[in-house]
């Protein structure tokens, strides 16, 4: 398939926008917060407790007004479209390479 794109399967907004990826990226949830290589699709600000490292990107969707995890790639809203998701995921991984 693809790149791999892990999302956080106990967020609604996570599981909504890894849906309007998965035709283009490899996405599966990710399981204990165990991360390899890929970017994580979060919804709230469980961002900052993440494990941080040189191969993870993380794109937070956030509501409006904050608070913003600190330790983001990228913050985009909850209601992101798939073409602006799916190029900020793509920029993730260029950035990765």
């Amino acid at each position: 398939m693809g790149r791999r794109v892990l999302y956080d399967p106990d967020s609604a907004a996570a599981k909504a926008a890894a849906t309007l990826v998965s035709d283009a990226f490899d996405v599966r949830e990710v399981e204990g917060w165990r991360l390899l290589d890929g970017v994580v699709i979060l919804a709230d600000s469980r961002a900052d407790d993440l494990p941080t490292g040189d191969r993870i990107r993380v794109v937070a969707l956030v509501e409006s007004g904050g608070p913003w995890p600190q330790r983001c790639y990228a913050l985009l809203p909850v209601d992101v479209t798939r073409p602006i998701l799916a190029r900020t995921i793509q920029n993730a991984f260029a950035d990765l390479d």
